[in-house]
Order: structure tokens, then C-alpha cells, then sequence
């Protein structure tokens, strides 16, 4: 899936602007990723989250959101 994800990008990166503990094993990870498609000359940014959940200290689950506040929603972190 991932590599399907990667083809159309001439450039993408992500960085980890914070972590957010969540109790009962979960983090939600605050995320901004970026990118160029090929052919493009027009970069584009996502302000997105994900939501780890951890069991015996191994990561079991990774749940990715566009929108930061659905991410903190499923971590029970809204308000």
C-alpha cells in the first residue's frame, strides 16, 4: 500500500511536530506531511495525526486521519 502511495510523488516527506500521550497504550502522533507530484511544480501540505496503540511495549495499530481532529476524537481526546 505504501509504495502505491509513493508512486505519483516526485518529492514527499513528513515531520512530527508532537506526541500526544493518550493513556491506555495510545499516542496520537501530530504529523505535517508535504509533497510535489511528478509533473507538478506546486507543493502541497497535509496538517494530519495518527493514533499508535501499543501492547507489551509493540506497536499494534496504526490509524491515520487527514483531519487532526478526528485523530484526537478516536483517542478519546476531544473536547
Amino acid at each position: 500500500m505504501w509504495r502505491e502511495w509513493m508512486e505519483p510523488w516526485d518529492v514527499y516527506w513528513t515531520e512530527v511536530e508532537d506526541f500526544i500521550d493518550a493513556g491506555d497504550g495510545r499516542v496520537v502522533v501530530l504529523l505535517r506531511d508535504h509533497g510535489r507530484l511528478q509533473g507538478s511544480d506546486a507543493d502541497v501540505a497535509l496538517m494530519g495525526a495518527s493514533v499508535w496503540t501499543l501492547r507489551d511495549r509493540k506497536i499494534a495499530r496504526i490509524d491515520f486521519y487527514a483531519n487532526r481532529d478526528d485523530a484526537l476524537e478516536a483517542a478519546g481526546l476531544s473536547e
